[in-house]
């Protein structure tokens, strides 16, 4: 029998808060990832899913945790996303999310919510 590890299942809990513009203000999340039976590149994969979370969104009270999880299933390892599509369908919820809470539509929320030049992303770089 053969086996194969695959892409990391992912659970992200968060918390977002928004204003009635749709700005998002806030967004705490915590994700963990099934690593399997063994560590393999799940601590690097979880790194890149950290440092994308925020997507292509200022943010301005930001904050990310996780955790990789060892289980007794296969090991799981990195894919062609090293970890950022679990990471970035959480906050591409959070936006969807906030679209329903103020009624605008989600592509308007979006768009008001990306980065500019001169904003800061919170791994500390400058956007140009």
């Amino acid at each position: 029998m053969s086996l194969q590890g695959m892409r990391h299942p992912a659970i992200a809990r968060y918390k977002a808060g928004f204003d009635k513009e749709g700005h998002l203000l806030g967004f705490d999340t915590e994700l963990s990832f099934d690593g399997g039976c063994s560590l393999d590149l799940s601590e690097s994969v979880m790194e890149l899913a950290l440092l994308h979370s925020d997507n292509c969104y200022w943010i301005p009270n930001f904050h990310a945790y996780g955790c990789v999880v060892k289980t007794n299933r296969v090991s799981n390892t990195a894919f062609r996303g090293f970890g950022r599509p679990q990471s970035i369908q959480c906050i591409e919820t959070v936006m969807e999310r906030i679209a329903e809470g103020t009624g605008l539509p989600a592509a308007h929320v979006r768009e008001l919510n990306l980065y500019h030049e001169g904003d800061r992303i919170p791994a500390g770089m400058v956007c140009e």
